[in-house]
């Protein structure tokens, strides 16, 4: 299987060679750098969606999260896709809580006014689309580091984890994301029908990595990956 030659940081310049030339501008600044960059980290995650092949875009992790006193839930960072049941604990007692579902947590405490150190969490939306949250119970009373074993994204310089037929795809989406975020949303279309096009001749294809269901999990119904503003 081929592998894929170009660096993160070399996608971002072939994109910083593709805007200069669309736009005329002879400078790139560090925001519009930062765009394209976050253009490429989006299109890791539209592709692995898209493509249905959740074993090049899920790594398993330990991680952490810290809660404040009085704040009755916790939000993970955007790369985190699913917490691992089991695994979710206070790390400096190594106290492992258990999970339950809102229903539960609601029943227990509706004015969420009993405090002290959380037994029990619950996994919620957040305000952000592209972030789980942790509700706990009880109310922390303090300041807890909370640690788990998350599935995440794949490194996202780890290109040549994706086989040789999606590089391309991966490419194209990077350039209309970027494009459509500097404000070039004409000149993204072009890219747009790209990808598109790739996506429809893989699916003809009936690739052998065969669709699988990959979706944020929690305990309420979340939406496909969104495409962020600015991302």
């Amino acid at each position: 299987m081929a592998v894929w030659s170009l660096t993160k940081a070399q996608m971002v310049d072939r994109i910083e060679t593709l805007y200069k030339r669309i736009s005329g501008e002879p400078i790139v600044s560090y925001y519009q750098k930062r765009i394209m960059d976050d253009a490429i980290n989006a299109a890791l995650q539209d592709v692995c969606l898209d493509y249905s092949v959740s074993r090049w875009r899920f790594l398993l992790s330990d991680a952490t999260a810290t809660c404040t006193a009085g704040t009755g839930y916790v939000d993970l960072t955007a790369n985190i896709f699913k917490v691992v049941a089991g695994t979710v604990r206070i790390e400096a007692e190594d106290a492992r809580l258990s999970e339950k579902d809102l229903e539960w947590l609601s029943g227990m405490d509706p004015d969420r006014s009993v405090s002290g150190t959380p037994c029990y969490y619950a996994l919620d939306a957040s305000a952000d689309p592209d972030q789980i949250r942790l509700q706990l119970y009880p109310t922390p009373d303090s300041a807890y580091t909370i640690a788990f074993t998350a599935e995440t994204l794949v490194d996202q310089d780890a290109t040549s984890s994706f086989p040789a037929w999606m590089h391309s795809a991966l490419l194209d989406k990077s350039k209309e994301n970027a494009l459509r975020d500097l404000g070039l949303p004409n000149d993204s279309l072009i890219f747009e029908r790209s990808y598109e096009k790739r996506l429809q001749n893989a699916k003809t294809a009936n690739r052998p990595d065969g669709p699988e269901c990959v979706q944020r999990v929690t305990s309420t119904v979340i939406s496909n990956i969104q495409q962020r503003a600015g991302v």
